[in-house]
């Protein structure tokens, strides 16, 4: 480097998604670009990476590869304790040179996010009052289980989430148009540990004007889709955004069978999701299906539609 020469580095921590704030994933290698201008190959200079701002609260990130570097390249460093809630965007990536910052990238945090919805196994027929067509309550029962990027759900401590349903679509035309319904958004952010199981039910009540005004002894069917929504206290997210991977549909099939008894089929499986412009990929779990006489159980034994 001749001397008065003006070195330039460009560095910026990789989006993690639109809106978010600005942090990496907890245990894992983040690749950061590095642009330096002139090179200084050929010299015996290096620009130095480190990390400022490493502490019990911030949390800690060490540069892991690339630490010094003589022309544009790659850092790469990882995040290895979590940033506490309260005390987001104080990590910098800085880069000097004979001991002068030359750049930093904006502040930071370190912490785990959901990448995934899994479902099941866990998956039964679901009921409630199942001899009642008044107060009865049938469909599905399934366990959800959110994946962490860092390979480990206790690492998303501070994080909640909740589903949204979308409306009703892909009615099979003996339906009519019917059943009706909006987007549904869980009320209560829950945390990631303590998630309930999912429940994809329908009215018994409900199910018998399907079968009487609509189908007329056709079968019919609808479906839903439904992603996840995650908030992470670590980062200081001000609102949700929604969990890559935990895009499903889940279908719904009515039929009666030759001895006059009614069935409800319900069948999740990953499916891409567009819920009012907001979007996921498909879940990983390929597809759940649950069969079951309306009422289901073993005392059960259905109603005759004339």
């Amino acid at each position: 480097m001749s001397q008065g020469q003006q070195i330039h580095v460009q560095l910026s921590i990789p989006n993690r998604g639109a809106r978010l704030p600005s942090s990496i994933p907890f245990n894992r290698d983040t690749i950061v670009q590095v642009q330096i201008q002139p090179s200084l190959v050929g010299t015996p200079d290096m620009v130095v990476f480190s990390i400022s701002g490493n502490s019990a609260s911030n949390g800690d990130v060490v540069v892991v590869a690339g630490g010094q570097l003589q022309a544009s390249g790659m850092v790469t460093i990882r995040g290895t304790a979590q940033t506490q809630p309260g005390s987001s965007g104080n990590l910098q990536l800085v880069a000097r040179l004979k001991g002068q910052q030359l750049a930093a990238s904006p502040g930071f945090s370190v912490c785990a996010h959901p990448c995934g919805v899994a479902n099941g196994p866990h998956h039964v027929p679901y009921q409630i009052n199942p001899g009642s067509i008044a107060d009865g309550v049938v469909g599905m029962e399934v366990k959800i289980v959110i994946i962490s990027d860092s390979g480990n759900i206790a690492d998303l401590d501070e994080v909640a989430e909740r589903e949204i349903v979308s409306d009703t679509h892909s009615r099979s035309p003996s339906m009519n148009g019917f059943p009706k319904g909006a987007i549904k958004v869980q009320k209560k952010l829950q945390p990631v540990l303590h998630v309930d199981l999912d429940w994809h039910t329908i009215i018994v009540s409900t199910l018998r004007a399907i079968v009487t005004m609509k189908l007329h002894g056709k079968q019919g069917e609808w479906s839903q889709d439904q992603f996840d929504e995650f908030q992470c206290s670590r980062c200081g997210m001000e609102s949700p955004f929604v969990i890559d991977n935990s895009g499903y549909r889940i279908t719904r099939i009515i039929e009666l069978d030759a001895a006059n008894i009614l069935w409800l089929t319900v069948r999740k499986f990953g499916h891409p999701c567009n819920i009012h412009g907001r979007t996921s990929q498909q879940g990983p779990t390929v597809i759940l299906e649950d069969r079951m006489r309306v009422p289901p159980g073993g005392v059960a034994t259905g109603f005759p539609f004339p």
